[in-house]
């Protein structure tokens, strides 16, 4: 209540008094003194009740006020712990972020340290041509006593390259998957095609160099398709020579553990004479892949006598199948039922059928006979240099990822 309010207040009271004071005085009920004394104390009364009153409303502005101010401390005090939780929680998954970028940096060292020790293994020995040996420009590359020294070099300056080639969902033909194929490279900058390294990579023991590059390369490319197109899987193909390397092969296993985060988009490709010729040790470490949730798929198929259900018992999840086998008659390859029920047959044990190696629109109509789910072949697209890829599955203007680069394989 203001000050002028509280005067008019007051002065009421004073009339008020004296006015009662002088009626009792006229009247004769009292004397002059006696009024006056009366109407004092009148005025006094008047004026404590009117401060009492006063104070009660001031105390309850206050009570109010103070109720107020407590709530609004109150809610400060619960926003305040739940931005300290958040704050807390937000700190938790960076360290937990950085924890596992550590430990992925860690695996990745090894396994670069295991690539380092098996080229030094496998390179050791240098070859010696002989003096007399003359160089027939006209042969073929894997033919020159040179050439095993041209795919060394390749492989020490870490000129090996990942490409990429759809596998398409028939009939129609949306990209579900790629198959990851190496390419390496002379001094020159010319590609050197697998059907050329294989012929000296394989007896100078080289493949399983060529092997681990290609596997360690999948894994990060994965980790990058996996950010744009995050249902593409990626068929990465482990050779005979990779899965006997009990040196290498157990490493391997230990990198896959620290990103098993990538088990859906990442299929690991056996041929069908190692995976019949695997031991009791290969067939342990396939399962320990295949319990970290990693799927495998069968190729180089030669015969269609194949027990689904043990290739199921290891996760494998495809058979690629040549399409000229498919439609020349499945039986004729062996295959233990008709050739329309073949895909029925797989599919109950939760394998789907590929068929490869499809050129033209005519094998096309004649693999749909077959209900077969999946193709691969130079028709629906040929093999294409990672980056390429890459940048095609990134958004317009993205600048192709930049992938780790293995250190330089040095020689002893």
């Amino acid at each position: 209540m203001s000050a002028i309010v509280n005067v008019i207040f007051l002065a009421f009271y004073a009339a008020l008094a004296a006015g009662a004071a002088y009626g009792a005085w006229a009247v004769g009920l009292l004397s002059a003194p006696a009024a006056m004394i009366c109407g004092a104390v009148a005025y006094l009364l008047g004026g404590g009740a009117h401060l009492a009153l006063q104070l009660a409303g001031t105390k309850k502005d206050h009570e109010d006020a103070l109720a107020e101010y407590e709530a609004r401390i109150a809610a400060l005090e619960t926003r305040t712990g739940t931005m300290r939780e958040e704050i807390v929680g937000m700190a938790t998954a960076v360290e937990n972020r950085l924890d596992d970028r550590e430990r992925n940096i860690i695996t990745e060292i090894r396994v670069l340290e295991g690539l380092v020790k098996g080229v030094e293994h496998h390179m050791s020995a240098e070859p010696e041509l002989l003096a007399h040996e003359v160089v027939d420009p006209d042969r073929p590359r894997h033919e020159d006593p040179n050439f095993v020294q041209t795919v060394r070099s390749a492989l020490e300056d870490n000129r090996i390259d990942v490409y990429l080639q759809p596998i398409v969902s028939l009939p129609q033909r949306k990209l579900r998957f790629y198959e990851a194929l190496s390419r390496l490279r002379d001094s020159k900058g010319e590609i050197i095609m697998p059907k050329e390294y294989l012929y000296v990579a394989e007896p100078a023991g080289l493949m399983t160099v060529i092997d681990n590059l290609l596997l360690f390369r999948c894994v990060q490319v994965v980790r990058q398709l996996a950010k744009k197109n995050p249902g593409t899987a990626i068929f990465c193909n482990i050779s005979g020579y990779s899965l006997r390397d009990h040196a290498f092969f157990p490493q391997f296993i230990e990198y896959m553990e620290a990103n098993a985060d990538l088990a859906s988009q990442l299929v690991f490709e056996f041929a069908q004479a190692e995976l019949q010729s695997c031991s009791a040790q290969e067939e342990l470490s396939l399962e320990r892949l295949a319990a970290l949730g990693f799927g495998f798929s069968m190729d180089r198929v030669a015969s269609l006598d194949v027990d689904f259900h043990a290739l199921a018992r290891f996760n494998f999840r495809f058979v690629k199948i040549d399409a000229k086998m498919l439609t020349a008659g499945v039986n004729a390859a062996g295959a233990p039922v008709q050739p329309s029920d073949l895909k029925t047959f797989a599919r109950r044990q939760g394998i789907d059928l590929i068929a490869e190696k499809i050129e033209d629109e005519k094998t096309v109509v004649d693999v749909l006979e077959y209900d077969v789910d999946f193709g691969q072949g130079y028709l629906f697209g040929e093999p294409a240099p990672m980056d390429e890829v890459l940048r095609q599955a990134g958004t317009r203007g993205e600048a192709s990822p930049k992938l780790l680069r293995p250190p330089p394989l040095i020689t002893a």
